[in-house]
């Protein structure tokens, strides 16, 4: 036997004491609670009684009054699910691509000069860095000058099927 000192009791000793009974208790307690649980789902049921004529003995089809089968067992051989036919590959003429749009016009309309009872156009080519005085019939920039009048000029680009263009002067103090 241990001796105890006097004056103390035992839960002054051991602080720990009366959490460790309740984690036992609490345990004792799940571990009850747990075979509780699995005993009750794993009871026996009682089989189900139930009316159901005795499948292996061949069974007769009941028939309507006009001695037609109640079931049409053709019903069943019918197709449910149709799947769509294989796509058909569409095949599409190569087509030569379209000729690429002119290139803009960059020539500017400086002014129109009257050279007698001539009009010609003063036109800045920015690409060659030039101003030329052109009366129609002339060529500018692969463009030919195919009409002046005092609002501006009209050019058309290489090729016969090609629209002319119009460069209208602007007037002093803008447009």
């Amino acid at each position: 036997m241990t001796r105890r000192k006097p004056g103390r009791s035992s839960a002054t000793s051991d602080p720990l004491r009366p959490a460790r009974r309740r984690e036992i208790a609490l345990c004792a307690a799940g571990a009850c609670a747990a075979a509780l649980a699995a005993a009750w789902a794993l009871r026996p049921i009682p089989a189900a009684q139930h009316d159901l004529p005795h499948l292996s003995a061949p069974q007769k089809t009941p028939a309507h009054e006009d001695g037609a089968p109640a079931l049409n067992l053709a019903a069943f051989q019918a197709r449910i699910w149709n799947p769509r036919p294989d796509p058909v590959e569409r095949t599409v003429a190569e087509v030569d691509p379209a000729e690429p749009p002119p290139a803009p016009l960059r020539l500017q309309l400086v002014a129109i000069v009257r050279d007698g009872e001539e009009l010609r156009a003063a036109l800045y080519d920015p690409d060659a860095n030039e101003l030329r005085l052109a009366r129609v019939g002339e060529s500018v920039a692969r463009h030919t000058v195919t009409l002046v009048d005092a609002a501006g000029v009209e050019l058309r680009p290489p090729g016969a099927a090609a629209d002319p263009r119009r460069i209208d002067l602007i007037p002093p103090g803008g447009r």
